[in-house]
């Protein structure tokens, strides 16, 4: 399967369940962004029931050293992804924080 397959499976996948955690691990699904559009991933969390809009998560961003920006999101309690987006607003790279990003 390729690359855009499985990312789209992946969407597919996630939507039908309504929860990252259940479907693929956190690193897995963070992966599948990279390239991606931000606003793209934003309206995937918005047709879905997602943990930050079960805990009323707001926005969030942080300017980095390189200029580029870093958008913060929980994807469950105590797991966090840090998504970069570059100036064109396409997610570049992430990391996770937090005990339960398995």
């Amino acid at each position: 399967m390729s690359h855009h397959h499985a990312a789209w499976f992946s969407l597919i996948a996630l939507l039908a369940s309504g929860c990252v955690s259940q479907i693929v691990p956190v690193e897995d699904h963070a992966k599948s962004w990279i390239g991606r559009p931000l606003a793209d991933y934003k309206a995937m969390g918005a047709r879905s029931k997602t943990y930050a809009a079960s805990i009323g998560w707001s926005e969030k961003w942080t300017q980095l050293a390189n200029g580029n920006r870093e958008f913060l999101v929980p994807v469950r309690e105590d797991c966090l992804i840090r998504w970069e987006v570059d100036s064109h607003e396409t997610i570049v790279a992430y990391r996770t924080e937090g005990a339960r990003c398995y």
